[in-house]
């Protein structure tokens, strides 16, 4: 569930990756799997992490893609956030070749324009939060340190 991507499922409110590592879990655990090899790329890892850290014992293996385990840099953030406004106030249009350098690297990314726009004009303008609260997951503490329930 990111900027790039979000899934099938609305997010009903502000989650971190703690949250989406329990939601994780309890998939498994309903599908009645017991032990899983997790592999996550770039937020896939992040998450994939914290299901490990919180249930090592179910966690076999983690296939980590472009992901981190650390901060983002305290110089980037503002940039970041500067991305997100443009994309909230003007759609993908005006960013969206800097955000895909960013997530996807080079090449030609005309399907995830489309998906990106398809996604915003979904939400716009009565519910952007659901890009505000996976970019606030990325950039937040919940990223970072792990959140009492």
């Amino acid at each position: 569930m990111g900027p790039a991507g979000h899934g099938g499922t609305p997010a009903p409110g502000p989650f971190s990756y703690w949250d989406s590592a329990r939601d994780v879990l309890a998939l498994l655990g309903h599908l009645g799997i017991e032990e899983a090899v997790l592999g996550g790329m770039s937020q896939g890892g992040f998450l994939s992490l914290r299901a490990a850290m919180l249930a090592p014992q179910r966690v076999r293996g983690l296939v980590l893609i472009d992901s981190q385990a650390g901060t983002e840099q305290e110089a980037s953030r503002p940039g970041y956030e500067q991305l997100h406004q443009t994309w909230l106030d003007q759609g993908p249009g005006a960013v969206q070749e800097i955000v895909a350098a960013i997530i996807l690297g080079p090449g030609q990314w005309d399907s995830w324009y489309a998906k990106w726009a398809g996604q915003y004009a979904q939400w716009a303008p009565g519910d952007l939060n659901q890009l505000t609260w996976p970019f606030r997951c990325l950039m937040g503490p919940g990223r970072h340190y792990r959140q009492a329930r």
